[in-house]
């Protein structure tokens, strides 16, 4: 049984009803409640002209394939570290990492911009600290050196002075790929072998000096 919009401008109120099958309104009707009334559906709602909405959706949880608009962030984490590692070689390596961040994009299409805050530390023999990130996932290759350029992203110090400790910051767009969880951490490498160079802060654990943000974008 259907129920139809009436051609006048009269209101038809249905109430206490079992209605077995579809309700039509046309082009211009609507359907409305009054006072604190609910608009209730079991089953899945479907509106292919789409909702459109002034008040609050109080509850509920979106689906996976729910699309958000193209550059709204969607999920955003921060994961700060502590302690200290000593760079040791003039290339991107694994063991010269600092700061573990674990993240789990909720689509494949998305952008994940990295944002990285560290504290570096080179004597005057050590010249610079290039600096770029660390990736590790299930599908996708261990790297130190995800930007692929020789040089990293970013560097600190100049030869020939002590740079004491200083704080660097910088970013990087990377694309999620997947909606596997992936690793990420600061990584480093040293101008030259000699001098000594530092990622972080050798202090206990209430002292952080390292920061990785991430902000999933939408595609």
């Amino acid at each position: 049984m259907a129920i139809r919009r009436p051609l006048d401008t009269n209101v038809v109120d249905v109430t206490g009803a079992d209605l077995a099958s579809d309700i039509a309104i046309s082009t211009t009707g609507n359907i409305a409640t009054t006072g604190s009334g609910t608009l209730t559906s079991a089953g899945a709602f479907t509106a292919s002209g789409g909702i459109a909405n002034t008040g609050t959706i109080t509850a509920g949880t979106l689906g996976s394939s729910v699309v958000f608009p193209a550059g709204k962030v969607v999920q955003t984490k921060l994961q700060d570290g502590y302690g200290q590692v000593e760079l040791t070689t003039h290339s991107f390596n694994t063991n010269d990492v600092i700061c573990t961040t674990l993240f789990t994009p909720l689509f494949a299409s998305s952008k994940l911009l990295l944002v990285a805050h560290i504290c570096c530390y080179h004597n005057t023999a050590a010249e610079h600290i290039w600096l770029d990130f660390y990736k590790n996932a299930s599908d996708f290759t261990e790297t130190a050196n995800l930007s692929g350029f020789t040089y990293g992203i970013a560097s600190v110090g100049s030869g020939g002075h002590n740079l004491g400790r200083v704080m660097a910051s910088y970013a990087y767009l990377d694309n999620a790929g997947s909606t596997t969880e992936k690793t990420y951490k600061i990584s480093a490498k040293v101008n030259n072998n000699a001098g000594t160079d530092y990622l972080g802060v050798n202090n206990n654990n209430d002292h952080r000096s390292a920061f990785i943000q991430i902000m999933e974008i939408a595609q």
